[in-house]
């Protein structure tokens, strides 16, 4: 039930975040607020970068979840949904200690499933679909942009993923059944 933090340029140890409840995924925004599920459900909390809970929160409805993503302006947070096999999405703002989201019409997403999501610093949002071998990528409205599938290897069953600091490789994590796990790399292409 903490959150550890280190100094990011040297390692050192922080104080370690103590919570209330038991934490499984987690993401920031470049702000430094984290923002947090709740196990078992898909109800997330918003902490400051030193840990404390902001007002408003928790937020969510009572579905399983399984990742979340936030954009880097936090304006809006998108929950890999396990309960429905969709993307839940909110829209709000952070100001101050206050945290003020609603939910909007979920993505256009469809077999998530145990997908994980993620968002990059250009602000698209990256959701896998494990069942159909594809990666579609939204914009920060919420509109899907491009899919990605094929590949060399093939793209076939997405998992998880995440996307490079400097937000030109996409990196796909697949695992087939009980065979090998690969991680295949997307690069983006200038126009």
């Amino acid at each position: 039930r903490r959150i550890y933090r280190f100094e990011s340029k040297s390692g050192a140890a922080l104080t370690s975040i103590e919570l209330a409840f038991e934490p499984a995924e987690m993401a920031c925004d470049k702000q430094g607020h984290i923002f947090v599920i709740e196990n078992g459900t898909s109800r997330w909390h918003v902490l400051s970068s030193l840990g404390i809970e902001l007002r408003g929160s928790p937020m969510g409805i009572d579905h399983t979840a399984n990742d979340l993503a936030v954009l880097d302006d936090a304006s809006r947070l998108f929950v890999s949904d396990r309960s429905t096999g969709g993307v839940q999405c909110w829209h709000g703002a952070i100001e101050g200690y206050n945290a003020r989201y609603w939910q909007e019409m979920d993505l256009p997403a469809a077999e998530v499933g145990w997908s994980g999501i993620a968002s990059d610093r250009s602000d698209y949002v990256y959701v896998p679909h494990g069942g159909r071998g594809v990666v579609t990528i939204f914009n920060r409205d919420g509109k899907p942009v491009e899919y990605l599938l094929g590949g060399q290897p093939e793209l076939n069953a997405p998992r998880d993923l995440t996307v490079s600091a400097a937000g030109d490789t996409l990196f796909v994590l697949e695992t087939v059944g009980s065979g090998p796990t690969h991680i295949l790399r997307w690069i983006k292409k200038n126009p």
